[in-house]
């Protein structure tokens, strides 16, 4: 986007760019407490949940 536009870009930020869930990006017992998480939430997307929580 920087290279090929023809207005000046001051800065870039990327974040999670290389995020994987993996022991790469975070340690491997921090692992098991995210897919446990998210099969949480997608659980409660199928539900239609609406609480705040």
């Amino acid at each position: 986007m920087a290279i090929n536009n023809k207005i000046k870009i001051k800065k870039i930020i990327a974040m999670g760019a290389n995020f994987r869930p993996d022991a790469t990006a975070m340690p491997y017992s921090n692992i098991n407490k995210y897919w446990k998480y998210r099969m949480l939430i997608e659980s409660k997307i199928i539900e239609k949940d609406t609480t705040k929580n």
